[in-house]
């Protein structure tokens, strides 16, 4: 296969900024000197050189606020259940695409994310309680529950990847599929999802995790997870 020369990119992942830019060498590919950057879009994910996701975050939110507002300026219907529908299938997707991946822990972008789906609320009624109205989620505890749906899979072997988990060796308490919470210096390794994700996994009982008896368990898993009450994992709620 054929390199596109022009196309590959250098990122240097780092906590210290560079000062001069003769401190670090320079790459090349059959010949082609490499372009330095602070931040680059893989697979649709846009990350910067400190591994964070601000910039993502910042264009998804854009994107979906202007697919609302098209919807609201379309959509002569002001019917709930039509506007929550439309929202859920044109204007969602944008908010939870890859979402394991870039997964906010600052309540800034929480809530940023957040008021995109207040478009979809009622003046009369407080965000909470207009999404139970409309009977959806906050987007905060989807993209929560998506985590446990990935950590379940992977747990499983339904997804292709060794297990990036440590378990622990002795459970006294709580589910028996226990994971270990390592201890990080950074932010970037504290929030990452394959340990952000350790207590709310471990908060799980065993009737929650121990489903894997056939093809349809993870859709088992979805649906008890429903019944879990997640809310000292969330600020929204």
């Amino acid at each position: 296969m054929k390199i596109a020369n022009e196309r590959c990119l250098v990122l240097r992942i780092s906590n210290h900024r560079c000062i001069s830019s003769c401190l670090h060498p320079t790459y090349s590919i059959n010949g082609h000197l490499l372009n330095t950057v602070s931040e680059v879009r893989d697979l649709g994910v846009i990350v910067d050189s400190s591994l964070k996701f601000d910039k993502h975050m910042f264009v998804i939110v854009r994107k979906a606020q202007q697919q609302a507002g098209l919807i609201l300026k379309c959509f002569c219907s002001r019917d709930r259940d039509l506007l929550t529908k439309t929202f859920c299938t044109y204007v969602r997707p944008f908010l939870e695409y890859s979402t394991p991946v870039w997964s906010p822990h600052y309540q800034y972008f929480i809530f940023k994310i957040e008021d995109v789906q207040r478009l979809t609320g009622m003046n009369n009624l407080n965000y909470l309680e207009s999404l139970k109205a409309l009977g959806i989620s906050s987007l905060e505890r989807r993209r929560l529950e998506r985590d446990l749906i990935l950590c379940y899979n992977l747990f499983y072997g339904i997804c292709e990847i060794l297990l990036p988990f440590k378990l622990c060796v002795s459970v006294t308490r709580g589910n028996s599929c226990k994971l270990v919470k390592t201890s990080c210096n950074t932010n970037a390794a504290k929030y990452f999802y394959t340990n952000r994700i350790v207590l709310a996994w471990n908060s799980l009982s065993d009737t929650v995790t121990v489903v894997f008896v056939s093809a349809s368990s993870v859709n088992v898993f979805r649906k008890q997870l429903n019944t879990v009450n997640l809310e000292k994992f969330l600020i929204v709620g």
